[in-house]
């Protein structure tokens, strides 16, 4: 009678929130590698558009300008044929336009 018995719980319970008994990673570990790969391809984005508008703003050391050459007068338009009256594409006369709030 006086014998301890050890009622040890097991490390994990099976009852609890947190427990994940499959082979695939937990929800909070799918989370946060979610959010380093936004903050990855943010700083992707980042720095391809800073490198974008580094080479837009890049000119010469030339201070003497050439001017550029006029460019040539476009030709007048040829003008547009008359356009060929629509066929009525329907089989029947469309329904006149009313307020009345009535089936005939």
């Amino acid at each position: 009678m006086n014998t301890k018995i050890s009622h040890a719980a097991p490390a994990i319970d099976p009852d609890d929130v947190g427990y994940n008994a499959s082979p695939n990673p937990e929800f909070n570990g799918l989370i946060a590698a979610r959010l380093s790969r936004r903050r990855l391809f943010g700083l992707g984005v980042g720095t391809a558009g800073a490198a974008l508008l580094s080479a837009c703003g890049g000119g010469s050391d030339d201070n003497t300008s050439t001017p550029a050459p006029a460019p040539a007068p476009a030709p007048a338009p040829a003008p547009a044929p008359a356009p060929a009256p629509a066929a009525q594409k329907l089989g029947f006369d469309a329904v006149a336009k009313n307020l009345a709030d009535a089936v005939a």
